[in-house]
Order: C-alpha cells, then sequence, then structure tokens
C-alpha cells in the first residue's frame, strides 16, 4: 500500500528582481527528527529535485542520531573554495509530515552542514528517488507518493 504526502507549494516574488517579475516556486515538506524522547517540532524542507543528495542544516542534525560517514567541502554552482561549505556525508532518520498528518519514516544518506546558513533541503538519493513527485503549478498542488 502506498503512502501520498501533501506538498506546500509557495510563489514568492524574487526580492532582488520582483520590479522585472521575477518569482521563487518553492515546494515544500514538514520533516522532524527522532530525538531522546519523541520527535522535534517539523521543519519545513525544500523538495529540489535537481539536488542529487540531501542536506541538514547544523541546528537540526545535531539533535538527534546520525551515522557519521567522510567530512568534506561541499562545492555547488560556484566551484570556488570560498563558496564551499564544511559538510559531513552521513546517514539520518527523519519523518515527513503532511498538513494532515500522515506520516512517512526515511533513513537516507544527506550531508550534514557544519552551520546554519543552509536550508533543509531533500534531495535525490534515497529519498525522492524512491518515490514519485507530483507537481502541478497552476493549480497550486503537489504530493510525494511512496510505494
Amino acid at each position: 500500500m502506498s503512502i501520498r504526502l501533501a506538498l506546500t507549494v509557495k510563489r514568492l516574488p524574487d526580492v532582488e528582481l520582483i520590479d522585472r517579475g521575477f518569482w521563487l516556486v518553492r515546494v515544500l515538506c514538514d520533516v522532524r527528527f527522532p530525538l531522546r524522547q519523541g520527535l522535534s517540532d517539523p521543519y519545513p524542507a525544500i523538495i529540489d529535485t535537481g539536488a542529487p543528495t540531501s542536506i541538514i542544516p547544523l541546528s537540526l542534525w545535531s539533535q538527534t542520531h546520525v551515522r557519521r560517514l567522510k567530512p568534506f567541502l561541499l562545492q555547488g554552482l560556484v566551484a570556488r573554495k570560498e563558496c564551499a561549505i564544511s559538510v559531513t556525508a552521513g546517514i539520518i532518520g527523519a519523518v515527513l509530515e503532511d498538513l494532515q498528518g500522515r506520516q512517512l519514516r526515511r533513513s537516507f544518506r544527506t550531508y550534514l552542514a557544519q552551520t546554519d546558513e543552509v536550508p533543509l533541503i531533500l534531495g535525490m538519493q534515497d529519498m525522492l528517488e524512491d518515490g514519485k513527485v507530483f507537481l502541478d503549478l497552476k493549480a497550486q498542488t503537489a504530493w510525494l507518493e511512496f510505494p
């Protein structure tokens, strides 16, 4: 039996280019992390089908059990050392949750950021690649579906 989690679609003005008609579209899902007792508060995560791997800010992953694999510098679109961030490749557990209270527990490989200056991003590996992502921007409807 599959589970379908409703996602939140937000259309936000690009503050740097709003006078030129540019907008940002964000597709979000709430994520909770296991704590010693219970689960964390929900945190909004960006669903990013262009991200090969998820990334989690320090204050979120440092509260829970993680399996640390290897530290390194993560570079993105701009491949300059001053634009890289320190991360540790690791494995973490989390609970994806929608506004109706449906939940899905996942364990996945991720980059554990050594800073909070990154957003919580759910990427492809071990996360989105295992399910289906549905998005209808015109209707502002989206969901994740997992077998």
